[in-house]
């Protein structure tokens, strides 16, 4: 009996529920910084007889540091990608080595720079490579994951602790923060049954504790804030985030529950006058709903821009709402991507563009704030959704037109009896 593959490129891949293949580009800019969504359109999944056995052979530590400080990232990803797996003396290495360098990073990690920002990957290994190929370390590139690295794909560990391993051999260009996922509460079905199938019961207490150790909040660029989940009334401020004891398993409500869990308000934007900032979260049966009003005051308050979480699946991979301000009424516009077969099954790629909404001339000036969705798990359960992950990038303009300037001073007041002021 074959098992189900895809490809990607010439490589062809043992694996379930896994997307990929043929990717299409999508553009389009936000005021002060500039941002690409990429897109990755699901692949095909067929039966075949040939695909080669998993690899029986588990990497030793000297295998994977080689006599170095941190791992060999080549060597990692040739054996995960044929399905091997790794010694416990070499994978707990990673997991507490990776452990004590989150322990070092605050609540509130502030980047700069050209980032791409992952949304949910979901256990999707193979998925997770292909977005990796298009991120250059080595260039200073950086990238945050915003959580939810398992789920229910089939290589969760390999996820993880590929992940674990980017972070170790660049621990400024890799941000990990943690999502509800990545607590005992989420992750004690299919991810703990993994470890003990792979590993063992204590591999899978490893884990959970460098879990612990995952920051909450990211902020590029001084004005964009990167969170799993959403807003809380329990921190309405940046201090009060990166104040929060975050060493722990989250509490049944709270703030870091709240940024791990919280999803915009049902009518997001379109709340009735009466209705509370935050409301208790009835689809999700824990943390809040925040609205339109909530996320904009705390936005104001910490003199942040853009909001991007990934606490959601997305169809197109990818959502956009534009917070404007008319005449003293907030209103919320949604910007999607839109396709006449988004919900046609075909392998074939699907020609998608950005359509922004038409704004007037007096609002378009007047919007400040957004709020940007992502998920990179493309085929999610086999339903054909795609995957993206955002790209920012500080204007090139912004950057060097503060380098140069040239100012004139006269120091001579009332002269010939003009009147001038003299500085």
């Amino acid at each position: 009996m074959g098992r189900q593959n895809l490809t990607f490129g010439a490589a062809r891949v043992a694996t379930q529920r896994q997307g990929g293949g043929t990717r299409t580009f999508v553009s389009g800019s936000y005021v002060p910084q500039c941002w690409v969504a990429r897109t990755f359109f699901s692949g095909s999944q067929v039966p075949q007889d040939d695909v080669p056995f998993p690899l029986q052979y588990r990497l030793t530590a000297q295998d994977v540091f080689e006599g170095a400080g941190v791992p060999n990232l080549a060597c990692l990803r040739r054996h995960f990608h044929g399905e091997g797996r790794l010694d416990l003396d070499c994978l707990l290495r990673i997991v507490r080595d990776t452990r004590a360098a989150l322990a070092r990073e605050s609540n509130v990690v502030y980047l700069s720079g050209t980032i791409r920002v992952v949304g949910a990957i979901c256990g999707q290994f193979y998925d997770l490579l292909e977005i990796l190929k298009r991120v250059n370390f080595d260039e200073g590139e950086k990238c945050v994951f915003l959580g939810n690295f398992s789920w229910d794909g089939s290589f969760n560990t390999e996820t993880v602790l590929y992940l674990y391993a980017h972070k170790l051999v660049y621990p400024d260009h890799v941000i990990l923060l943690r999502s509800q996922r990545e607590t005992r509460l989420c992750s004690k079905t299919t991810f703990k049954l993994e470890c003990e199938t792979k590993y063992s019961l204590d591999v899978y207490e490893d884990f959970c504790q460098s879990f612990d150790h995952l920051p909450l909040v990211a902020i590029i660029n001084k004005y964009t804030m990167c969170v799993h989940g959403g807003i809380s009334p329990k921190a309405l401020d940046l201090a009060h985030i990166d104040a929060i004891n975050r060493f722990e398993e989250p509490p049944p409500r709270g703030a870091m529950t709240d940024l791990l869990w919280a999803d915009p308000d049902p009518n997001f934007g379109q709340e009735a006058p009466t209705t509370p900032c935050f409301t208790f979260n009835r689809d999700r049966l824990i943390s809040v709903f925040f609205t339109c009003e909530a996320l904009k005051h705390f936005m104001k308050r910490n003199r942040l821009t853009c909001l991007i979480r990934a606490n959601q699946p997305l169809f197109d991979g990818f959502s956009h709402l534009v917070l404007l301000t008319v005449s003293r009424v907030t209103v919320c516009v949604l910007q999607v991507f839109l396709s006449r077969v988004a919900h046609r099954v075909t392998c074939d790629c699907v020609s998608r563009r950005f359509v922004e909404y038409q704004m007037p001339v007096q609002a378009k000036d007047e919007h400040k704030y957004s709020m940007k969705g992502v998920f990179s798990a493309p085929n999610f359960k086999g339903k054909r959704n795609q995957g993206k992950f955002v790209e920012y990038q500080m204007p090139v303009q912004a950057k060097d037109e503060h380098k140069y300037s040239m100012k004139g001073v006269f120091s001579a007041p009332n002269f010939k009896g003009k009147r001038n002021q003299g500085k």
